[in-house]
């Protein structure tokens, strides 16, 4: 068991609008956190009356200064961080971790988090990065910018938790407004936050062998996350450890039983105060644990919160691992066609061996890459994230 430090300095930070609406969230539902806020945008009117403990505002026009955000323009979100880094260097030191929050997509943050990134890496700050990925309905140039943003951050950061905004879709009803399932996204980004930050406090996990698992598990690795945060804190409750559990699987990022079916690796953090019993805690982890398949490998952790006695929270991260990433450790089995083969089969001469022979099958294997892990863009049963040439099984010459 580890036993949480108050001692440690963790940040959390928002970049760019969604960044800055998570943070606000958060500060919101957990005023008292103990955690050190900050955000920052391009956008003067999303940082007025901010109740982060600081606000950082980055001019998107070095020549106009307009502060009324990039327009979604990338470039000059780069621009407008690479000018004040000075001032994020110096926001940024001190901590002895950061978690981070924001959306991909747009121009401030898919634009900016290089420079933030890069920042991190210059002061040895370890970060976690927490980050939503645009809805497949978005057009294609937003998720092509988060992608692009998303193969960089990998290459020179500790660990990445990228989020698809469409697990919403798997959790939310259809008939959810589309402002209500927003402001429920926020705060499920934000009591994320609060639980990897929790998670980063504990002084055994980060400083131990375990955090080097997490690591192990996640660093430079290109893979889809999902992120389920359940807790009680009602200490009437007859059963703490069936209230988080609901809650998690009720969690809108992660996706339901079938995202944690289809998980390879996983993290189950369990969190307690003072009241929390064994019993409790050996409960709490095999049932969470047994929904998991054999193949999973899982990494279980426990620390104990001072701070408050009825405090119970489970925290699950499931990881899904790209199968065109050659670092990952398990790959997804692709997906095969069956073609004719070029040529016809020679007939078998000897018929007592007719029963024993088998022509080539002629296998064709190929990936959605990126598109695996969401539901098919399809028109008239064409899956649209397969490459035509290879739908219509048309052989290329390369001149070979």
């Amino acid at each position: 068991m580890n036993t949480a430090s108050n001692t440690k300095r963790v940040l959390a930070l928002g970049v760019g609008g969604a960044g800055c609406n998570i943070i606000r969230c958060l500060k919101a539902i957990a005023p008292d956190s103990g955690l050190f806020t900050a955000v920052i945008d391009t956008d003067s009117m999303s940082l007025k009356d901010h109740p982060a403990d600081f606000q950082l505002a980055a001019s998107s026009d070095w020549n106009l200064r307009y502060d009324s955000g990039c327009g979604g323009d990338i470039i000059r979100g780069e621009r407008a961080l690479a000018r004040v880094r000075k001032k994020i260097l110096d926001l940024l030191k001190g901590y002895d971790m950061v978690v981070i929050t924001a959306g991909l997509g747009g121009g401030t943050a898919t634009g900016g988090l290089r420079t933030v990134a890069s920042v991190l890496r210059e002061l040895g700050t370890p970060s976690v990065l927490l980050l939503t990925l645009p809805f497949l309905t978005e057009n294609y140039g937003r998720r092509k910018n988060a992608e692009d943003c998303l193969n960089e951050l990998i290459c020179f950061t500790n660990v990445v938790l990228p989020l698809p905004n469409d697990l919403l879709y798997t959790r939310l009803p259809p008939e959810t407004p589309a402002a209500n399932a927003v402001t429920m996204a926020n705060a499920e980004m934000a009591t994320t936050v609060l639980g990897v930050a929790n998670l980063l406090k504990c002084n055994d996990f980060t400083g131990g062998s375990d955090y080097g698992v997490f690591l192990n598990m996640l660093n430079k690795h290109k893979a889809e996350c999902a992120i389920g945060i359940g807790r009680s804190m009602d200490p009437a409750d007859p059963d703490r450890t069936v209230t988080a559990l609901q809650k998690v699987m009720d969690s809108p990022f992660l996706g339901g039983l079938d995202t944690i079916k289809q998980a390879d690796a996983a993290i189950v953090i369990l969190s307690g105060g003072a009241k929390m019993t064994l019993a409790e805690m050996k409960r709490s982890l095999e049932q969470c644990t047994a929904l998991f398949t054999g193949a999973t490998e899982v990494l279980t952790g426990i620390n104990t919160n001072a701070g408050d006695e009825d405090f119970f929270q489970l925290a699950v991260i499931t990881i899904k691992y790209d199968e065109s990433d050659p670092k990952s450790a398990k790959k997804r089995k692709r997906t095969a066609t069956i073609k004719q083969p070029a040529e016809p089969v020679a007939p078998v001469q000897n018929p007592e061996q007719a029963s024993l022979f088998q022509g080539e099958l002629g296998l064709t294997s190929y990936s959605r890459g990126y598109f695996e892990k969401f539901p098919a863009v399809k028109f008239k049963d064409n899956d649209l994230d397969i490459p035509t040439f290879q739908r219509r099984n048309l052989y290329i010459d390369k001149g070979e």
